[in-house]
């Protein structure tokens, strides 16, 4: 188990959720817009949900991300982008380097 000082400001990624907003979504995007101090979208827009809890919106229309300024949402806001590419044009990176060679199987005796 990993101590809690060492996992402060890291982002749970198995609880998060990118989909498109539904009118079901509105008191949470008013919510976001609200604390972002901006304007809730008015056409499509897709929601990033950690928890279940809706914590940034990208508008389809090309305007400003929201996000919850309260909670890290810089790399939510990056997952919005890049789902919101046609599937041809996703090329979505880490921001670090990949290491292959600790991916490897472990080798006994060699």
């Amino acid at each position: 188990m990993v101590p809690a000082i060492f996992t402060k400001g890291l982002m749970n990624y198995a609880s998060i959720t990118i989909r498109q907003a539904t009118v079901f979504d509105r008191h949470a995007i008013e919510r976001v817009a609200a604390l972002d101090s901006g304007r809730a979208p008015q056409g499509r827009s897709l929601v990033a949900l950690e928890d279940g809890e809706v914590r940034a919106v990208l508008p389809t229309d090309g305007s400003r991300p929201i996000a919850d300024p309260f909670h890290h949402t810089a790399e939510l806001v990056e997952l919005l982008r890049a789902a919101s590419l046609p599937p041809r044009r996703r090329r979505f990176s880490l921001g670090r380097a990949f290491r292959p060679a600790l991916n490897r199987p472990a080798t006994l005796g060699a």
